[in-house]
């Protein structure tokens, strides 16, 4: 399967800015991607699908290299779609070009909640070293833990976040 990317706007010939759109040719699919920027088509240049060097367009170079990430960023999508034989798809490319850009932000797991509802868990939990189920003085032991936690958070007056957590 081949995967072709362009850079395209949409009325080449008006006089007015128009949009950059990334466009994927896949599998017989085309896929059409909005970029958050602009540009006059007089200082687009089509064969190397990035911005002229032209005094009017001051951000041309942060633009042009934002472009040049997010074309790579989408062949990285269909490789690593390829490799893990998951069959690529509209929807899933959408996805995770959001996700790429910033548009959504991936659901990452709350660290308090995430413990709390953990230990909550360990009361029906069987521990896999010795087969029984957690003890009550294991659980006392994860609620303080979580008490002190919490205690650390209000003098630090910062949430605790996975990503904040090491030796």
């Amino acid at each position: 399967m081949k995967f072709n990317t362009r850079f395209n706007l949409r009325k080449a010939n008006s006089k007015k800015p128009q949009k950059i759109y990334l466009v994927c040719r896949f599998d017989g699919l085309k896929f059409v991607y909005p970029t958050p920027f602009n540009v006059v088509p007089k200082h687009w240049n089509k064969e190397k699908e990035e911005i002229r060097n032209v005094i009017e367009e001051l951000e041309r170079d942060l633009i042009n290299t934002y472009l040049k990430d997010l074309k790579h960023a989408a062949k990285g999508i269909y490789t690593n779609s390829t490799v893990n034989k998951i069959f690529l798809t509209k929807p899933i490319l959408k996805t995770e070009l959001d996700k790429w850009t910033g548009k959504t932000i991936e659901n990452k797991p709350v660290f308090k909640p995430w413990l709390r509802n953990w230990i909550d868990a360990s009361i029906d939990r069987i521990n896999p070293k010795t087969g029984r189920k957690i003890s009550y003085r294991t659980i006392q032991e994860y609620n303080t833990t979580y008490k002190y936690l919490l205690e650390l958070e209000k003098e630090n007056r910062e949430e605790i976040q996975f990503e904040n957590i090491n030796l």
